[in-house]
């Protein structure tokens, strides 16, 4: 299945503007049609901004969707002003860098936080990383449970990489050519895991490959 996701985006925006009118104060796209990097059966993340939330507005947003080609796809965030203005600096930080604009800016989030906020992403995203390899490992011993951490720890590589460098990297495959050691290894694994799947002879070394790595990563970023 192939998607003009400019086609399809412009359709969104155009919709949810005669829906919300001036009450729509952004509207963005992240996610892997975000960075160009979409499969097939790729998710389409949205993020939408309204002057204020209702359930009513809920109601009118998916309604939106459903009538959306591909509309089942959509997934992604959406919010009222004031709620987004008091949200974490850390999650501010990955909204503001890892959002395509459709619609408005979010250029307000950049006075919102600060170097310590990507490092504050940097820890939180390891050590919910950590909990949920160790709990896995442990009871769900779940292959699609451990792809998903994996998948997790890209958006901590980003994060770091950017407290490092200064740089915020959105690909992968951009990324994959700055990294080193245990950064490279777990987005190495992550990109093999997307097109080969996990074997049960693999799970406890990719398990125990993540669990090292995000500990390091606590530890640094504590």
């Amino acid at each position: 299945m192939t998607i003009d996701i400019e086609k399809w985006s412009s359709d969104l925006t155009e919709r949810l503007r005669g829906v919300y009118g001036e009450r729509l104060l952004f509207a963005g796209l992240q996610g892997s049609y975000g960075r160009g990097e979409a499969a097939p059966d790729s998710d389409i993340d949205i993020v939408v901004i309204l002057k204020s939330l209702s359930v009513s507005d809920l109601d009118s947003y998916r309604a939106v969707l459903d009538g959306m080609p591909h509309g089942e796809l959509a997934c992604g965030f959406i919010s009222g002003e004031r709620e987004l203005l008091s949200w974490t600096p850390s999650e501010l930080f990955i909204l503001y860098f890892d959002t395509v604009p459709l619609y408005g800016s979010l250029g307000l989030l950049s006075r919102l936080f600060d170097e310590g906020a990507a490092a504050g992403a940097v820890r939180d995203g390891a050590c919910a990383i950590y909990h949920g390899g160790c709990h896995n490992y442990l009871y769900e011993k779940s292959a699609d449970i451990l792809v998903s951490l994996y998948k997790s720890a890209f958006f901590v590589l980003r994060a770091k990489y950017f407290c490092e460098s200064g740089h915020y990297v959105k690909k992968r495959t951009e990324l994959v050519s700055l990294l080193e050691g245990g950064d490279l290894a777990v987005l190495e694994l992550w990109t093999s895991l997307q097109s080969d799947g996990l074997g049960s002879a693999e799970f406890r070394a990719a398990s125990e490959l993540l669990i090292s790595w995000s500990s390091e990563v606590i530890s640094k970023y504590s």
